[in-house]
């Protein structure tokens, strides 16, 4: 899984926002390695001038505790093994649907063969299939076991969770637009309950979204709305491309003077809006992206009127935003 974000400062996300990161096309390969270098350089510059910045000002405001520094590090690296151990075994457990399907697939069709022609080949088809040297694999039990482990490990993992009491009962924000909801909003949004224990979401509605990313949303307000709230204890609706003021209106003085409210991304924005608020009255934290999924891939190989760009866009690789890279030829 590749690290490209820095932690706690500015933001970045699951394609939720800010059309300036979100272009609907697909880019070349050197486009894309500038793109993926900037990001990165930019979150460093980002996370160096924010420690900076909180070790000198904020840790005099009160409002943030000087130890606060280097929790960041102990929690980002748990977050970061608790996904990579989580995405193993959302994969162990989609290769042993994929093989129970393909099994199936072959039963039936041997047998279906065997009934026509007369024969009785399916019993020893199988074990050819078995014995297999690159399939042999999926007709093993031991994905079985890879899914025991990684539950025993998940629990060791989550167990491990740096505990800090201040983080009890502490709100925390994220405003997106979660259009075509995927698996990679659903992990960001389910990550949220990490960083405390009452969740409040924004959601861009269709007209601010269309005036952010210069294109129609496929689920409209209410059906972005109903997604969202499925992991969120309060949804409000942004109706404007600032979402500032609804920011203000949402987060308490008395929150941000005890230090109960913190604000949480994806790391695929830098620069989002109502980010000088929001950098001003809490601390700020990234999370690593779901890698090959975004809103922009599957508009583009679903709702594209151009069906060759649509099939290309379904192979490609995908950069550093999960948005797919269009190669020539």
């Amino acid at each position: 899984m590749a690290r490209t974000g820095a932690w706690q400062v500015p933001d970045i996300a699951d394609d939720t926002e800010n059309s300036s990161s979100d272009q609907e096309s697909i880019q070349d390969d050197d486009s894309d390695s500038e793109d993926h270098e900037r990001l990165t350089e930019d979150i460093r510059r980002h996370r160096k001038k924010s420690r900076s910045s909180r070790s000198s000002d904020q840790s005099e405001s009160g409002v943030y505790d000087a130890a606060d520094l280097h929790r960041p590090l102990i929690f980002e690296e748990y977050l970061y093994a608790k996904k990579t151990i989580q995405d193993f075994r959302r994969e162990i457990r989609l290769l042993t649907e994929f093989a129970s399907l393909n099994s199936t697939a072959v039963r039936k069709i041997v047998k279906k063969y065997d009934r026509r022609v007369g024969t009785s080949l399916l019993e020893a088809y199988l074990e050819k299939c078995k014995a297999h040297e690159q399939w042999k694999c999926l007709w093993s039990r031991v994905e079985a076991q890879l899914l025991v482990d990684c539950d025993a490990l998940l629990a060791q993992v989550t167990d491990m969770k740096p505990h800090d009491a201040s983080w009890e009962g502490r709100k925390v924000f994220s405003i997106g637009c979660f259009d075509l909801f995927h698996r990679g909003h659903e992990n960001m949004l389910r990550m949220l309950r990490e960083f405390g224990t009452f969740v409040v979401v924004g959601v861009h509605d269709d007209e601010s979204y269309f005036k952010l990313k210069n294109k129609k949303t496929i689920h409209n307000t209410q059906q972005r709305v109903e997604h969202v709230k499925n992991f969120a204890d309060m949804v409000f609706v942004i109706p404007d491309t600032n979402p500032t003021p609804w920011i203000r209106a949402m987060v308490s003085k008395q929150d941000v003077e005890a230090g109960r409210v913190c604000y949480v991304r994806g790391e695929d924005m830098i620069d989002f809006p109502g980010r000088d608020f929001v950098e001003a009255n809490m601390p700020v934290f990234f999370l690593p992206r779901s890698e090959g999924v975004s809103s922009t891939l599957l508009r583009t190989i679903y709702h594209d009127q151009d069906a060759s760009k649509a099939e290309k866009a379904a192979f490609a690789r995908t950069d550093a935003t999960g948005k797919p890279i269009l190669e020539e030829g």
